[in-house]
């Protein structure tokens, strides 16, 4: 038995012996261990943050906290530095206070700024660059780390050599639009018995002719529908420039629409159209609530309360015409609707379907799970109404919902019409148009996904 157990010890041994050997020799060929990566940030630099973090917890600046918090993990910062930077973060959040002014903490955020930069010289190119990032997200004016970025000054700030790019475009995009207000457009006006507006109100009307677009109504007077298809010629010509087409007005385009005024006129011209054979009975009642249908001899009848709606109807179905022709098919839904609304708010001041593009009424009744709601009904209340104030209130408006994380994502709008786009979906269309119509890609994306 003694014999037993020896031989069992020394056998254990044998084993042991030679998982030992294979240990060696996976650790030869394993190679050195590699070191953890040294901070970029001295000791002294090290604490020297960490009061800082403590001074801005103390004055209530959360997001300049939260910001010097990501910069730190960047900047490989030890976890008990981390973790005391995150201690003031949490209490800096709990207590809520107003933030206070920090003029002594950028003070302190700038020395910490120049100690960084002497990390620069002679470091290799790989962390020389990650410590350039760190140091232009605490200050985006150090000229040091922007060059080493790559970054261009203009008009004394430092922009990525993207962001350079999108600033030209915008300029070039600014110029097209002070081209299209100023553009002369020749307008001929008159008086006729067009067969269908003489049946509804039986008088002669009033039309006016521009670029191969007529249109008539017996409500509208000949100057009102002249300034109505001036704006809109204007409109196209701006459209085309923006998609590569040049600034010019482009091919005539063979567009006649007929506006009747009132509920009663909508529907009687339907009953006409029916009778007549210019409308199907399945289609009539599709286009009964639209306010306006396509009329198989040839026209498009619309009804229009005012001025602004008349013209951007005339703009609308004529701009979709000239973009079909420019790019050979017509484009996915969200992105001709972001352009055609963008365009129509810069030319003509007023919205695509003033209707629906803001949903007031779906916002003030919207309830359940995935609905936020604004605690403050008085802030609530001003951005609604900031909302409808054009291209810098969409943004506005866009921007409070998303600090509220509830601004939609751009794949909602990826729909098969642009009639199905509206409320925040269309805003966030009209926003994403103009970030890509300035990074020189919208033309190219609206041709290649047509």
């Amino acid at each position: 038995m003694r014999a037993q157990r020896s031989f069992g010890r020394l056998r254990a041994m044998h084993t042991c012996g030679r998982i030992g050997k294979w240990l060696v020799l996976i650790a030869l060929l394993a190679g050195p261990a590699v070191a953890e990566e040294a901070p970029f940030l001295a000791s002294k630099d090290a604490r020297a943050l960490e009061r800082l973090g403590l001074a801005l917890a103390r004055k209530g600046r959360v997001k300049e906290l939260e910001s010097l918090l990501e910069v730190a993990r960047d900047l490989r910062l030890d976890a008990k530095s981390q973790a005391k930077l995150q201690k003031h973060l949490t209490s800096a959040r709990k207590r809520g206070k107003a933030p206070r002014d920090a003029r002594a903490e950028a003070k302190a955020l700038g020395q910490l700024t120049l100690a960084l930069v002497k990390g620069l010289d002679g470091a290799e190119e790989e962390k020389r660059t990650h410590l350039a990032r760190c140091i232009v997200r605490l200050d985006d004016a150090q000229p040091t780390a922007c060059g080493i970025l790559g970054y261009v000054e203009q008009g004394g700030r430092w922009i990525p050599p993207w962001a350079a790019k999108m600033t030209e475009r915008r300029a070039e995009v600014s110029e097209f639009l002070r081209k299209a207000l100023h553009l002369e457009v020749e307008v001929a006006t008159g008086q006729e018995a067009n067969p269908v507006l003489h049946k509804l109100y039986g008088q002669p009307s009033s039309w006016a002719t521009a670029h191969g677009m007529k249109i008539q109504s017996c409500v509208m007077s000949e100057a009102k529908l002249a300034r109505i298809l001036r704006q809109c010629v204007r409109a196209l010509a701006l459209s085309r420039a923006i998609l590569g087409g040049g600034f010019a007005v482009g091919t005539p385009l063979k567009q006649k629409i007929l506006i009747v005024e009132g509920e009663a006129q909508y529907a009687a011209a339907i009953t006409e159209a029916l009778a007549a054979g210019g409308l199907r009975q399945k289609d009539a009642e599709i286009y009964r609530p639209l306010g306006a249908f396509f009329d198989r001899r040839g026209h498009m009848l619309a009804r229009c309360l005012g001025e602004a709606r008349a013209a951007e109807l005339a703009f609308y179905y004529s701009a979709i015409a000239q973009i079909t022709q420019l790019l050979g098919g017509e484009p996915q839904a969200p992105l001709l609707l972001g352009h055609l609304n963008w365009t129509a708010l810069k030319v003509l001041g007023t919205p695509l379907n003033d209707a629906v593009y803001f949903d007031e009424k779906a916002h003030r009744s919207a309830s359940g799970p995935t609905v936020v709601k604004d605690p403050d009904p008085v802030r609530y209340e001003r951005m609604l109404r900031i909302a409808k104030a054009g291209l810098h209130g969409s943004r506005s408006w866009l921007a409070y919902r998303t600090r509220m994380g509830a601004a939609p994502a751009w794949e909602s709008g990826f729909l098969d019409v642009t009639g199905k786009i509206s409320g925040d979906v269309r805003i966030k269309c009209t926003v994403i148009n103009e970030f890509l119509q300035e990074s020189h890609v919208l033309s190219h994306l609206m041709k290649e996904t047509r």
